[in-house]
């Protein structure tokens, strides 16, 4: 398996595509849904999963993105409810 990291956002949080032959995940997409998906597209890949490690804005802002074109999301059940909501996953604090 091979990786790239990415800084994502202006909070410059990490997010990481991790890949090998055709398929991959990704892991804290927090935003920047052009700059994923472009380096998915470079690295020739499907993108199959999204793992969150926590459910704010910065670490699962393209979630859905890469869901509506069938990846599948994990997140712990302690933090799903967080990205739910622009309160819990603090989206709300920065507008």
């Amino acid at each position: 398996m091979k990786f790239k990291k990415f800084a994502v956002l202006p909070f410059r949080a990490n997010a990481y595509i991790v890949y090998k032959e055709k398929e991959g995940f990704i892991i804290d997409p927090g935003g920047s849904i052009k700059k994923l998906q472009s380096e998915a597209d470079a690295l020739n890949i499907k993108i199959k999963a999204v793992l969150l490690t926590h459910g704010h804005f910065d670490h699962c802002g393209a979630a859905y993105y890469f869901q509506k074109l069938g990846a599948k999301v994990y997140i712990h059940r302690n933090d799903a409810e967080k990205i739910k909501s622009a309160k819990g996953s603090l989206a709300e604090n920065f507008g």
